[in-house]
């Protein structure tokens, strides 16, 4: 979080100062505005008056400032600021908009502060992350991604992987907040801390886990074969997938009354310890493994829960014909593509402490677990 910022420049020692205090931004010990969500309460110089007016962002999918309009005076909305964007950020000057009655909203690209500042007679024109700085003019950040190590294809300098199209970085550090169907429904940016919470119909929180920050590196959202919406989180470490998947699988089930099935698909070569987990947010079904299958995902291994605490659902291939079903039928599409991915259903250890923990399975069926003990941990 920003605190203060000073612009100095090589002629002389003082500059202009801007103090960021929660919401409320002060540029030389005056307030100039006050944000409440997506509404920016800005000054507007009348005369020899000044006064407060209320204005409110339109953003597109990937949170970028696209339109700031005001209420008019007659009751009829006032088109204040409109601004459009290259991929990597740079604005269309040719296209923009900005209205004089205001002061300019900054909060452009994925909604973050635009540092347009004159240094030596030349524009900064870079965006504040909080955690770095980024140049939309080269589409690179000036300093490495500080988990490069898990990325070795992509540049350290790299915007979310030159594919700003989708993807967004919002700094990877960040507290998130999901409802009863694993929904996001707020996310709380964070400098310290990774950290999942579930929230009940009255925005309280009644579950939640903390992880070193920088395990999620990134959030996206896809449409699986057939147009249901897959929100998935990118994890960094084996470990930390496997303890973020638990959290979920334990927490959303049919005793709980928020049923939903999650998947955690361990991705790449071996040693790479990139993970995936994600949801459809259905309570009896979840497609994640079979859209990271079917989009270029190499699968080292795919778990997911059964809210009910059931087994593996499904039969095999019969000698008669007829097909496998259900699990076991993925599981065949899983192996004729990964031989040797290992599959897993998960039952929540606090639903069912006496037998919670996860099942093996394949394309030729499973133990029932009436008969065998479950496994306790991910490995």
């Amino acid at each position: 979080m920003n605190i203060r910022k000073t612009v100095t420049t090589m002629k002389t020692t003082s500059g202009s100062i801007m103090d960021y205090c929660g919401n409320f931004i002060y540029a030389d010990n005056q307030l100039i505005t006050i944000f409440a969500g997506d509404v920016r309460v800005a000054p507007v110089n009348f005369g020899n008056s000044t006064y407060w007016k209320y204005e409110y962002s339109m953003k597109d999918h990937l949170g970028n400032t696209r339109i700031v309009c005001a209420a008019h005076s007659y009751g009829q909305p006032e088109l204040l600021q409109q601004t459009s964007y290259y991929p990597f950020g740079m604005t269309m000057q040719q296209q923009n908009f900005y209205s004089r009655n205001t002061t300019e909203n900054k909060y452009l690209y994925n909604s973050k502060e635009l540092q347009d500042d004159q240094l030596a007679g030349n524009t900064l024109d870079w965006y504040d992350y909080g955690a770095r700085f980024y140049d939309a003019a080269l589409g690179r950040w000036h300093v490495v991604d500080p988990h490069a190590e898990n990325y070795y294809p992509i540049s350290p300098y790299a915007y979310v992987a030159n594919n700003p199209i989708i993807r967004i970085d919002p700094d990877g550090r960040d507290i998130w907040e999901l409802n009863n169907r694993g929904h996001v429904v707020n996310r709380i940016e964070n400098t310290e801390i990774d950290q999942f919470v579930i929230i009940d119909n009255d925005g309280n929180r009644i579950e939640g886990n903390t992880y070193e920050y920088g395990t999620v590196t990134e959030r996206k959202g896809h449409k699986d074969s057939r147009d249901r919406d897959i929100a998935f989180f990118e994890v960094a470490g084996d470990d930390n997938a496997t303890a973020i998947f638990e959290f979920f699988g334990d927490n959303y089930t049919t005793t709980s009354n928020m049923p939903v099935e999650w998947t955690h698909a361990k991705v790449g070569k071996d040693d790479s310890e990139r993970n995936i987990v994600g949801t459809i947010h259905e309570p009896d079904r979840t497609s994640v493994g079979h859209y990271l299958r079917t989009t270029g995902y190499t699968l080292r291994e795919v778990n997911h829960n059964h809210p009910g605490g059931s087994d593996p659902s499904g039969i095999p291939r019969q000698p008669d014909g007829r097909p496998a079903t259900d699990d076991i039928r993925g599981a065949e599409l899983y192996q004729n593509k990964f031989p040797n991915v290992k599959l897993n259903v998960y039952r929540s250890r606090i639903a069912y402490p006496d037998k919670g923990g996860y099942h093996p399975y394949n394309r030729n069926g499973f133990i029932p677990s009436v008969f065998t003990g479950w496994r306790t941990n991910g490995n």
